[in-house]
């Protein structure tokens, strides 16, 4: 049995179990991949399962699907992540999910597209890291306890939802899924080297997950072959997928989990694997390491 299966069922059982009190530890920030979690209440359910049902996360003003990262980095949005920091003064980790809507802005709306020169590309993603820095600093600086979890992407699927997908898919210059992986890839990259020397921020690179958790069906490849990063030539498994963006909730469910493993054990039992150790760069050795 896959172990999402298996974690489907202890989620199900952890939230059959609600706990005496619980306490608000999380702000889930930023665009749709956000709100899934928050709709699905994905990341108190893996807490739950986890051992740790005291755990909740807020998210009803603050996961907004479409949003970016350069909406986000303004005064007023600014203003809006104070607010409800202040309205739940128990939370002490901001889960933030952005960037992905101004990667995917194509040639007209500053984002990436297929044929961009790497000097465009540097640019933009400079751009979309400096956005997400003033996000970043604004968060820290609320309190000195305060850490921000920057939980990123896993890659695309324009080969099987080209219909409801194909006028962005368009936009960014009909990639196939190894020019798109590719581009997705640099700036995970980018994102993960701008923020690696502050201690107080962990960056979240699910780039392969799905891959390695669903296995790929259509091409007869099982589950737990694929190792992260992944088949690079692949985009993520159209059985993980909504959409050719949007996880289905096993799939979110599977980012949580990892979330758990990689920042989150760490962050609230003091155990687990610190952050850093690889898991920005998709290390084969720290995904093995704790898998089942």
């Amino acid at each position: 049995m896959r172990r999402t299966h298996c974690l489907i069922w202890a989620l199900a059982a952890a939230l059959s179990a609600s706990p005496a009190w619980s306490e608000d530890r999380v702000l889930l920030v930023g665009d749709s991949w956000a709100g899934g979690l928050w709709f699905n209440h994905t990341m108190r359910a893996v807490f739950a399962a986890n051992g740790r049902p005291d755990l909740t996360e807020r998210g009803d003003l603050t996961a907004v699907g479409g949003s970016t990262a350069e909406v986000w980095s303004q005064p007023e949005s600014l203003q809006l992540l104070t607010d409800e920091l202040v309205r739940f003064p128990t939370i002490d980790t901001v889960q933030l999910t952005v960037g992905g809507n101004d990667f995917l802005a194509g040639r007209e709306g500053g984002g990436w597209f297929v044929g961009m020169t790497s000097t465009q590309e540097m640019a933009m993603v400079a751009r979309i890291a400096a956005s997400i820095g003033v996000i970043v600093d604004h968060v820290l600086a609320h309190s000195a306890s305060m850490e921000v979890v920057i939980s990123l992407y896993d890659y695309l699927n324009f080969r099987d939802f080209q219909g409801p997908c194909l006028g962005l898919w368009e936009e960014v210059g009909s990639p196939t899924s190894r020019q798109i992986n590719d581009g997705l890839n640099r700036f995970h990259d980018g994102i993960a080297a701008a923020f690696a020397a502050n201690p107080r921020v962990a960056v979240a690179d699910h780039r392969g997950l799905m891959q390695w958790t669903y296995g790929f069906p259509d091409e007869g490849i099982p589950p737990g072959t694929l190792t992260p990063p992944g088949n690079l030539d692949l985009p993520s498994p159209r059985q993980a997928l909504d959409d050719c963006i949007h996880l289905l909730p096993s799939g979110l469910t599977d980012v949580g989990q990892e979330l758990w493993r990689r920042y989150y054990d760490r962050r609230f039992n003091g155990s687990g694997l610190i952050f850093s150790d690889g898991f920005e760069q998709g290390s084969t050795a720290a995904w093995t390491a704790t898998l089942p």
